[in-house]
């Protein structure tokens, strides 16, 4: 089973590894993403910028594929973890050579003042326009965040929760020092412009509102579904997911600011913008990504030319990729966070043993057996190795097909945390069944093996 992620996740790496190539490839006089003139794309400076490159980016996906190793060697949660700890070093290390070349090829570029023709240049007045409306903000919205925590306040007074009511206590009290010091925000100088320097300040404000009204309703949305997490496992876990979104948005609204700032600047110091693809282009998680305000189009061909991207100025683009991320919080929430949740509540499997039948019920799985079919019964606590033939493997909970080197095929149903396992020897061959409370298996065993004996 462990081959067969490492094999998954190996293609995953593959195919971000050459989608970094083809992104830095040279192209339509663009090389790492930045617009350079054939002439300089021989020198010799840029040859030697892009053999470092190939040999860099190389090492870090070596070394990323070295951290796949632990993973076969693992099982159960800590594989879970080590998988996710994989993940996070290929999202953070995919495009570490691509950002630091394109840094240094964009130094080079201006220190020897390499001209590239640009095809199209924007009035000033079109983005300006586009940004400025970014300044506005109603801050009647952070009404939200106060009635949720005045809720969730009521809520942990009636059921005597005092820790959710002293925390929605401190987020109101948070909301309302917040909102004080940003109302009582000293102007800055950014230009001699006063329209343009007012609409900076207004945008300021308003990223530091944007910012206190996300972090309100997701610390709300987050207790929230602490409440419900014992009432209904998916809706708590769909307001962790929401919660850790706005969060996302919390942060990014701090540091959008700065970008703001420059663009505004730019577009008021230049009569007419030019269309400069070094500005346009930067280097995301997964790669390029294309980030122009000025731009109505909601998707660009990508710099390899074979594929179509988003516009990541759109406000529609941040908001579906947090749809993905939730979306994707809550399925592996559910397939490996519930599963988890109940077997540390001792709620995951459980075996009941009647005058007539053995029985293994679980929420992912329930399966009876007569007493009169079960010919033998025998205790172990280690099953060798296996692989999966059919059915469904958490590293949490397993039921299906499997084939051990030791048993040979047979069906389980099994908490995958505990090694303590019943194994029935019946008519329709092996089973191998487990509760989550090892004593509670070796209880059932003791009893059946008098039963089956006798």
């Amino acid at each position: 089973m462990n081959w067969l992620v490492v094999g998954i996740l190996l293609f995953v790496e593959v195919v971000i590894y050459f989608q970094s190539k083809s992104d830095a490839k040279y192209r339509k006089g663009c090389l790492f993403l930045v617009s350079i003139p054939v002439s300089a794309y021989a020198s010799r400076e840029v040859r030697e910028l892009c053999r470092k490159f190939e040999r860099e980016n190389l090492r870090n996906y070596l070394l990323i594929t070295l951290l796949l190793l632990p993973v076969l060697f693992l099982s159960g949660v800590m594989s879970l973890v080590s998988n996710m700890i994989w993940l996070a070093a290929l999202l953070i290390g995919a495009n570490l050579a691509l950002r630091k070349y394109r840094r240094q090829l964009k130094a080079l570029k201006k220190r020897n003042s390499w001209s590239v023709k640009e095809e199209s240049t924007i009035h000033h007045d079109a983005p300006l326009a586009i940004l400025a409306e970014k300044g506005n903000v109603r801050r009647i919205l952070l009404v939200i965040p106060l009635a949720l925590d005045s809720v969730l306040l009521g809520w942990g007074i009636v059921n005597r929760q005092p820790v959710l009511a002293v925390s929605a206590v401190l987020m109101m009290l948070m909301l309302g020092v917040g909102s004080s010091w940003i109302l009582r925000l000293p102007d800055a100088l950014y230009t001699t412009d006063a329209d343009l320097n007012v609409k900076l300040n207004r945008a300021r404000r308003k990223s530091g509102w944007m910012a206190l009204l996300y972090l309100g309703c997701g610390d709300a949305v987050f207790l929230l579904g602490l409440c419900l997490l014992d009432w209904q496992f998916t809706v708590g876990l769909i307001c962790f997911a929401i919660a850790a979104a706005a969060l996302i948005l919390a942060a990014s609204s701090l540091l959008s600011f700065s970008r703001f700032k420059e663009r505004m600047l730019r577009f008021h110091e230049e009569p007419f913008c030019a269309q400069d693809p070094d500005e346009t282009w930067r280097v995301g998680l997964l790669g390029a990504v294309y980030d122009n305000p000025a731009d109505p189009r909601t998707l660009v061909l990508g710099p390899n030319g074979a594929q179509m991207i988003f516009n990541a100025a759109k406000p529609g683009y941040r908001w579906f990729m947090l749809s993905l991320l939730i979306a994707a919080m809550v399925f592996f929430g559910s397939v490996f966070g519930y599963p988890y949740y109940l077997d540390q509540r001792h709620e995951l499997a459980d075996l009941t043993l009647t005058k007539t039948t053995l029985r293994v019920d679980s929420p992912f799985y329930e399966r009876e057996w007569a007493l009169e079919s079960i010919e033998k019964v025998e205790w172990s606590e280690d099953l060798g190795e296996g692989i999966r033939i059919n059915g469904t493997d958490t590293g949490i909970y397993a039921k299906g097909h499997y084939r051990f080197d030791r048993y040979g095929d047979c069906e389980v149903y099994l908490a995958s945390l505990h090694p303590a396992y019943l194994l029935c020897y019946t008519r329709e061959g092996l089973f191998i069944v487990n509760a989550n409370d090892p004593q509670q298996t070796k209880a059932v065993y003791q009893q059946l093996a008098d039963r089956v004996n006798d």
